[in-house]
């Protein structure tokens, strides 16, 4: 990864300016967060200031970074639109944030490509915690004029932070998407073990490596691993399961999860109008959302949500068998499930994919 940090300078001040170079002087604030980058991501690091130097109008970096003071940041928005013009957005924007203003280790994996922007949280096993729609290219307008005056966010099918997540009063009924793992009448979610991430990029593939999680029941412990992959055009993102190890030659249940709910606020929106879908080899079954509570299931069936409030298509669908099974929620957990259920044993892996699409 290479990053380049630009701080203009106002026209006294310029490499070229009116005052002699003896004269100049730098803000911290550039080579401050030159020396945050962490090392581990092992980046590429080139620095323009221009009370030296002109900044060229051609770089190659990953990340373009624009410090400026009060009397520079007109010159800093141009270089900020100048830069953003040239920028097609057909690439993937990715990147794995560290917390290091506070020192709790905490890491998020953010996504954004023209299909969707998504966020995997290691704290909470590698959910994911934020899931925006772009697919649809619906028009949003926002502001002055609008319906939208004050709120100016696009709608979201999971965001954990407005929506409680996997911590929320109704158990495990907010927005998010996780696995449960069920044994002997015991279950645990991956929402609920910590670990770390690395990521790579091979063509067009990005790639993030969750360590391993161990999860512990009264009489059997088993190692998990869980690799996401997100594929430049595809609008999908793949989910591998792995059982690296158990304790002991057993069967456990894989029920992976996405939990949903159409919104821009913390406040639910009206899901009237939402079809819940599980179709199969064995036919298809299906729900018009009416706040009843009421659950489908099928054996190797795709489950989906079509969301007619922003034209988007949600489907979840496993490679090989699986039980898919769609859920209502009700009026104080407006949410909808869609689900896929899974017998694993040691060494085995579950291979899922989480879609979206334009629903017309």
């Amino acid at each position: 990864m290479k990053l380049a940090f630009l701080s203009p300078a106002g026209a006294m001040h310029r490499y070229n300016g009116s005052f002699g170079r003896g004269l100049h002087y730098a803000p911290l604030t550039m080579t401050t967060l030159a020396a945050l980058v962490p090392a581990e991501l092992d980046a590429e690091i080139v620095i323009y200031d221009e009370t030296v130097q002109p900044i060229p109008l051609e770089i190659a970096a990953d990340i373009i970074l624009i410090t400026a003071i009060t009397g520079t940041s007109t010159r800093a928005y141009k270089y900020a639109d100048y830069y953003r013009s040239k920028k097609t957005y057909t690439t993937p924007e990715c990147a794995v944030w560290k917390d290091i203003l506070y020192g709790s280790d905490k890491q998020l994996f953010w996504y954004s490509d023209p299909f969707m922007r998504t966020c995997v949280d290691m704290n909470q096993g590698g959910a994911l915690i934020d899931l925006r729609p772009y697919a649809a290219k619906i028009n949003w307008p926002v502001g002055i004029g609008t319906k939208h005056v004050q709120d100016a966010s696009y709608p979201f099918l999971i965001q954990s932070m407005y929506r409680a997540g996997y911590f929320t009063h109704y158990a495990g009924e907010g927005t998010i998407r996780s696995l449960k793992i069920s044994y002997n009448g015991e279950e645990a979610d991956l929402c609920l073990c910590r670990t770390k991430a690395k990521f790579d990029k091979t063509g067009k593939t990005r790639r993030l490596t969750l360590d391993p999680v161990e999860i512990e029941f009264s009489d059997l412990k088993l190692t998990v691993q869980t690799i996401y992959e997100f594929e430049e055009g595809s609008s999908a993102i793949k989910t591998t399961r792995k059982i690296l190890s158990m304790s002991a030659n057993a069967e456990v249940e894989f029920n992976e999860y996405v939990t949903a709910c159409y919104g821009t606020t913390e406040y639910p929106e009206d899901m009237t109008g939402i079809k819940l879908k599980v179709t199969g080899a064995g036919g298809e079954k299906s729900i018009d959302y009416n706040y009843k509570c009421r659950e489908a299931e099928l054996e190797n069936a795709v489950a989906s949500a079509e969301i007619p409030q922003i034209n988007t298509l949600m489907s979840f669908e496993a490679d090989g068998n699986s039980l898919g099974y769609i859920r209502e929620g009700y009026a104080f957990s407006p949410m909808f499930t869609l689900g896929l259920k899974k017998k694993m044993k040691e060494k085995e892996e579950f291979v899922t994919w989480l879609r979206l699409k334009k629903a017309k």
